[in-house]
């Protein structure tokens, strides 16, 4: 079953169940995540086969930690943080 890129939206919905490399292709900004991790799968040959659940077992994060992570770096999190900023930066007529 493949999954559209920012389908989940709650713990429930994580893809632990899909290989590293299909998790990244369609999540790229979770690339910073896993850096920030210390997580060696960015670039890894068995990122193809390795699913997110085995990984992230693998290096003790829990899915729950792993999926806060997610949210701050998401494209819609930076464009709602720019946004705000945006707004407290302008200036009073």
């Amino acid at each position: 079953m493949k999954r559209q890129p920012n389908t989940f939206t709650t713990l429930q919905d994580l893809p632990i169940d899909l290989p590293v490399a299909e998790f990244l292709s369609s999540h790229q900004h979770a690339i910073h995540v896993f850096l920030h991790f210390r997580m060696s799968c960015v670039g890894c040959s068995m990122s193809a086969f390795d699913t997110l659940g085995e990984a992230l077992a693998t290096y003790h994060i829990s899915p729950d930690t792993f999926w806060q992570a997610i949210q701050h770096t998401s494209p819609l999190a930076a464009r709602d943080e720019s946004q705000a900023n945006h707004c407290t930066n302008r200036r009073s007529p």
